[in-house]
C-alpha cells in the first residue's frame, strides 16, 4: 500500500522560515486563512489570501486577511474554483468591500485592464507571460 501524500505545502514550517527573516508580505493558497491569520499580523508582515469562490472570500475577509486574491478557473498551477476571473473579481469586490482584492490568474495588460475596470485594486501576475520562456 502506498503512503498517503497530502498537496498542502508545509504552511507551518515554510511560515515559520519566512515570519523569522521578516518577509513583509505572507500569502498563502492552501485551506483555512485562519490558522496563520493571527501569527501573520502578530508579527507585522501584510497577509495575502487567494480564494476561488465568494464563499471562500467570504471566509478570508473575517480571517482578517489584508488582501484577497481573487483566482479564476482559468489561472495556471493550482486552481480551486470553478469561476472565470472576470466573472469572479467583481463578486469578490462586492462582497468584501473595503478589503482590497487584486485578481489572480492574469499574463498580460489587457487582463490587467480588464480587472482593474471590474475594481480590482491590482493583479498577481504569477505564470509565465505569453513568448517568455
Amino acid at each position: 500500500m502506498q503512503p498517503t501524500v497530502s498537496c498542502e505545502p508545509p504552511v507551518v514550517d515554510s511560515l515559520a522560515v519566512c515570519l523569522d527573516e521578516a518577509v513583509p508580505v505572507i500569502s498563502t493558497f492552501w485551506g483555512d486563512p485562519e490558522p496563520v491569520s493571527h501569527r501573520i499580523r502578530d508579527d507585522g508582515a501584510l497577509r495575502m489570501h487567494t480564494v476561488g469562490s465568494v464563499k471562500e472570500a467570504v471566509h478570508a475577509a473575517g480571517c482578517g486577511v489584508d488582501v484577497i486574491v481573487a483566482q479564476g478557473w482559468e489561472a495556471g498551477g493550482h486552481v480551486r474554483g470553478t469561476t472565470a476571473t472576470i466573472v469572479l473579481v467583481p463578486a469578490v469586490v462586492d462582497a468584501v468591500g473595503p478589503i482590497p482584492v487584486t485578481a489572480g490568474g492574469i499574463s498580460d495588460g489587457r487582463g490587467l485592464a480588464a480587472v482593474l475596470a471590474l475594481s480590482a485594486q491590482g493583479a498577481w501576475l504569477g505564470t509565465g507571460f505569453p513568448g517568455e520562456h
